[in-house]
Order: structure tokens, then sequence, then C-alpha cells
């Protein structure tokens, strides 16, 4: 059974963690992020070291000799108990336990945006091939819609003539990613409700900063139903930015009074660029893949000064009343967990048909991972099964 949560707490959690900001970003944006978070985190800094060490020199030893004491008995636990970096739940899969155990804290880094996208696009050739070395099959179709490079993804069986599809957005936070090497999800997905997807190679951050991706998005949309889909026979789909992207498209439509796809399927979906969900406070440090200040550089490569709370950027604060019935899901060790609450609490109050699927000690996007996380495909087949009920044969 899913688990739904009506709670949407947010905080101005991004003044909270953001002492630091990694080198994602560079020129005027990365200096004024800087300047936003690191100069207040020193002058609240300041004013700390002013109140404790000035005046009143007592509670600073207090408090030093307290904190070294506390040190030392969570050095001596981790130490005799030989856990990981993370939390594990005793209750999941013993291959989600090994994954767990091999991940260390996630550090800051000072590559650039187009070192970190070599690299990831370097890891996303090589879990390609062992996808298909697992024997994850598909036809692959290269594209062109309304100017836009896309890919038909069909697994073995699926008619791709069905006037049924999905439309898929990839993940990698609107400045990476790659829609032809990233096929091994949509590729699952197919398999799984027997539709043909079809992805979309948007324009990326910060080359193509907002709203060019999103346009394109909504362009191949517009061209299908050009070709003769109809609305009601299509579904949107996406992983992370990607689920945001798909999001963000509804707001666009409803802004644009297109017809309105059958559904939208969001995988840890990245719908508040303003972070102000309590995870990414809560979770800053146990997430295995992500800190909150390179969220922050994310955002604004892909936004840059724009209002992040502009309901096309960020579709949590868009408008709900009359939209797609929804399937978000998300694990509980993700800075991204908030989002997703907050979307399902937003969008249920408008009376719009909501599915929040919540995977404890589950990281972000775990549904991409292969059958030694057992959790992966179970999320994905709860997820076929409600798009089958919108979109059914």
């Amino acid at each position: 059974m899913a688990t739904t949560i009506d709670t949407a707490h947010s905080s101005d959690a991004s003044a909270f963690f953001a002492t630091s900001i990694p080198m994602t970003t560079q020129g005027p944006v990365a200096r004024e992020i800087a300047y936003k978070y690191d100069v207040r985190a020193t002058v609240e800094y300041k004013r700390l070291h002013q109140h404790l060490y000035k005046n009143n020199m007592k509670t600073m030893k207090y408090f030093v000799a307290v904190l070294v004491v506390l040190c030392s008995l969570v050095v001596l636990v981790f130490a005799s108990e030989g856990t990981s970096a993370f939390y594990i739940p005793s209750h999941i899969s013993e291959g989600a336990k090994d994954f767990l155990k091999t991940r260390k804290k996630v550090e800051p880094t000072e590559l650039t945006y187009q070192e970190l996208r070599d690299i990831y696009i370097s890891a996303l050739t090589l879990r390609l091939a062992a996808a298909k070395e697992r024997g994850i099959t598909f036809s692959e179709q290269a594209v062109t819609i309304a100017d836009v490079q896309s890919h038909w993804i069909s697994a073995p069986g699926v008619d791709p003539k069905n006037p049924r599809i999905l439309l898929h957005m990839h993940g990698g936070a609107y400045f990476a990613g790659n829609a032809a090497l990233m096929a091994d999800l949509p590729a699952k997905i197919s398999a799984l409700t027997q539709l043909p997807v079809l992805t979309v190679e948007y324009n990326l951050a910060p080359e193509h900063p907002w709203p060019s991706g999103l346009n394109q998005v909504v362009a191949v949309y517009e061209a299908l139903l050009a070709q003769g889909y109809k609305a009601e026979n299509i579904g949107l789909s996406g992983e992370s930015a990607g689920g945001g992207m798909a999001l963000s498209a509804v707001q666009v439509m409803m802004r644009k009074s297109l017809p309105l796809p059958a559904l939208v399927y969001a995988i840890s979906p990245w719908a508040d660029l303003a972070l102000e969900g309590d995870s990414y406070g809560t979770l800053n440090g146990d997430d295995p893949f992500f800190l909150p200040t390179g969220s922050i550089g994310a955002a604004y490569m892909y936004a840059g000064f724009k209002d992040k709370k502009h309901p096309e950027i960020s579709p949590l604060y868009g408008e709900f009343k009359n939209h797609p019935p929804l399937f978000i899901q998300s694990g509980t060790k993700e800075i991204l967990l908030s989002d997703s609450i907050r979307l399902a609490h937003v969008a249920r109050k408008t009376g719009t048909p909501v599915v929040l699927d919540l995977w404890d000690g589950m990281w972000h996007v775990f549904q991409d991972y292969d059958a030694s996380v057992p959790e992966a495909m179970e999320a994905l087949t709860r997820a076929s099964m409600f798009i089958n009920k919108y979109l059914p044969q």
C-alpha cells in the first residue's frame, strides 16, 4: 500500500545549511551565491564567537568540553559497531544494505559544472552497458520532433504504434544527463506498462537556461497532439529534475489552455528550486548523493536570478486544480524528500488524485538500480499499475 503523508512544513533551510558553495557555477552567479550565503554565515559565526568568548568565557569552555565528550562517544559507537557512513534500516534488502555500506559521505566539490557533466556522462555510459549485459533489452529509434532530438524506447513485445504513450524527461539537475544514455529506466517502465516511451533530449543549462528546455518539452507534446495522439492517451514521466520538468510542463500547458495529459509519474521530483523544504536541512549530510549547496548552484545555473517560486520553474508553487492525476515516488534518504511530500499535500488539497509512494531507507532515484536492489523493481511495478489505470490498454 502506498504511504501518504499530509504535511507541508517549510522553512528557509537554505540560510541554515549553505555555508559553502561548490564550484558548479561561475562568474557573477557564483559571486552572488557566495555573498548571499557564505558572508551571512561568517557574520553569524562572528556574533556567536563574540557572545560566547568575550562575554562568557566559562560558557565557551563548558560548551567545548561537552562537545568533546559527545564527539568521543560518537567515535566510540561507530568504531565498535563498524557501521557505514549512513544509518541502514534492518528491514531493507541485502542489496540495498550493501549499496549504503559502500557509500561515503558526500563532500563539497570544486569541480566545474562541465567537469561534473563529463563525469556523469562517463558513468551513464558504463551503467547503460552494464544494464544491457544484465539483459535489459529495448529498441531505440532516434527521431526529431518539433526540431527537438528525441528517442522512442520500446521494450521487447511492445507495439511501437500503440496510440497510448509516455513522454519521459531524464534527470541531471537541469545541467547534465542524456536521454539516450539514460534509456534503461524508460525501458524498464516500457516493459512493465507495455507502452512505448518517448524520451526528450531537451536543452541543458547553463548554456540554455530556463525556459529553453521546458519550451522544447511542451513543443514536443504539442507536436504529438498534431500528429494525432490524444492527450488522454499520453502520460508524462520523469526522474529528479526530469520529474520537475514534467510537472512544470503541465503548468505551461494549463497556462496555454492545452488539453492535459492523462497522468504524471514523478520520480523523486525536484519541484522546489527555492529549496524551502525541511529535508534540505534535516537530511543534509544523510543523502548518499547530494548536498543542498549543490542544489543551490544547479538552481542558479538553470534559472539565474529569476524568481525560484515561479510555477514554471518550481511547480510546487503552481496551480493544481484540474491537474492530471499524480503518482509521486521518493526515498526517505534524499534531500528532495520534502519536495515530494509538499507536492502531494498541495495537489491533494485541490482534489487532484494523488498517490505519494514513499520508500523507507531508499535513496534518490533508487528505481534506476538493478535486481540486486529488489525495491527498485517493486517500486516501478507499483507505478506501472497506476499508469495502466489511467492509460488502459
